[in-house]
């Protein structure tokens, strides 16, 4: 596969997990040293060939954490004002972007790895 689609770096798969307990028997798994984005853990998983496994806390903000379904998403994103600071002008288009943006169910899972 990779061969045929000349691909630049791995593919990268995410595991959903429930509990943290599990997150920590994967064996050479690594941990964010510091808050992170998901965009930035999965570009460092590709170019350095790492398990990284992270919940929550290891989020820099609430946006990937929500997305994931690891938190609720917080008011100030449902009611469009965190988008209407810089990308939109209003904050009802600030809500439909953010009703746009799919995200997995909350509660489902609590932690995840790469």
């Amino acid at each position: 596969m990779e061969l045929l689609m000349r691909l630049k770096s791995f593919p990268v798969a995410l595991k959903l997990l429930e509990k943290r307990e599990k997150l920590e028997k994967i064996p050479f798994m690594r941990s964010p040293k510091h808050k992170m984005t998901l965009c930035q853990m999965i570009t460092l998983v590709r170019n350095s060939d790492w398990t990284v496994g992270a919940d929550a806390e290891d989020f820099f903000g609430p946006t990937c954490p929500s997305v994931l379904g690891m938190i609720d998403t917080p008011s100030l994103y449902k009611d469009g004002t965190f988008r209407s600071m810089v990308w939109v002008k209003t904050k009802e288009d600030g809500k439909k972007v953010e009703a746009s943006i799919p995200r997995l169910p909350l509660g489902l899972i609590a932690q995840g790895f790469f």
